[in-house]
């Protein structure tokens, strides 16, 4: 009600037109910006991801509504005041730091475009996908996939990282997803080699709000792995994969490391390779529809696609050169 009374007074004296009504009709003017408001609201809760950004963009709106109301009451007041009543210099000081203060939190508080969708992961599956048709043309590859979960979320242009790697979607129709995977994605990761009937480990980009359930993920592949070898363990699997040298060198163990898009806990590094303790709810199933993840289903041999946690990449950038060796 606060901020409604707010707009109403800013319209009401800066508006010659609606100085023409008669005011016992200002009540149509306050139940209109009261409309504009359920309508916005409405379109946020829909549309809007994730409680937090939800919460930032209702604290934006009001932070706007009270710095312009700020700036409506000092020229109110010294221009329809007589001289004798209009305010003293340090009330006109308070006004005007008061709207550039909510101004500024308002401005600060506006969500930029990336937080309402960003392309970067976490690692959890979300769904298990299947390839419906893998199509080589002249600038790539065009895979379609069928993902009806993760389609129904996803947009044309938006980001999901298929067996780890990051695609932007250039279709989404009903249940599949469509994209194109230029010739730098083919040379780096796994999908040139994707046939149909191929599953594969899919998940939509991380939203702002959202849960960081496993670690922080680009859908940047590092290298193509080849599992060495796949053991029980317990209830799970212990698998060995090989792996370049420029990514064995950001494993460490109980570090992060994504192999196909999942992420995992790193329990053993090799000369040549590394150990990744796989539990069976990996294996089991996945957050959203309760598949399995292609996890289960690694052979000696396959390649994967693997990317080391960015996180020690950035901290070897910042170390001082030749130390960043040492360690």
């Amino acid at each position: 009600d606060g901020v409604l009374r707010r707009w109403v007074g800013v319209f009401w004296t800066s508006s010659k037109r609606l100085h023409t009504w008669d005011p016992r009709h200002i009540g149509r003017l306050y139940f209109a910006v009261l409309c504009v408001y359920m309508i916005l609201g409405l379109f946020m809760l829909v549309f809007v991801p994730g409680d937090k950004l939800l919460v930032t963009a209702t604290g934006m709106m009001y932070n706007y509504a009270l710095g312009f109301s700020c700036l409506h009451t000092l020229v109110i007041n010294c221009t329809l005041l007589p001289r004798e009543l209009q305010p003293k210099l340090w009330q006109k000081t308070g006004l005007v730091f008061g709207a550039i203060f909510f101004l500024s939190i308002g401005i600060l508080a506006t969500p930029s475009p990336e937080q309402y969708g960003s392309s970067v992961f976490t690692g959890i599956v979300r769904e298990l996908g299947a390839v419906v048709s893998a199509e080589d043309v002249a600038d790539g590859r065009t895979l379609v996939v069928r993902a009806p979960v993760t389609s129904s979320l996803t947009g044309t242009g938006d980001s999901v990282s298929v067996n780890g790697c990051c695609l932007t979607a250039s279709e989404s129709n009903g249940s599949l997803l469509t994209f194109h995977a230029v010739p730098e994605t083919l040379s780096r990761t796994t999908l040139g080699a994707m046939r149909v009937d191929d599953l594969v480990n899919v998940e939509p980009a991380l939203r702002a709000g959202d849960p960081l359930g496993g670690h922080y993920v680009q859908g940047h592949v590092d290298a193509v792995g080849r599992v060495q070898s796949v053991e029980a363990e317990g209830e799970g699997l212990r698998v060995f994969v090989e792996a370049p040298a420029d990514v064995l060198r950001y494993c460490v163990e109980k570090g992060s490391v994504t192999v196909d898009g999942v992420s995992l806990t790193v329990a053993e590094v090799a000369a040549d390779a590394f150990a990744v303790a796989i539990v069976p709810h990996t294996i089991a199933a996945t957050r959203m529809t309760g598949e399995a993840t292609t996890l289960s289903a690694l052979r000696p041999g396959q390649r994967v696609n693997l990317e080391a946690d960015v996180i020690a990449k950035y901290v070897e950038r910042l170390l001082p050169e030749g130390r960043a060796e040492g360690l």
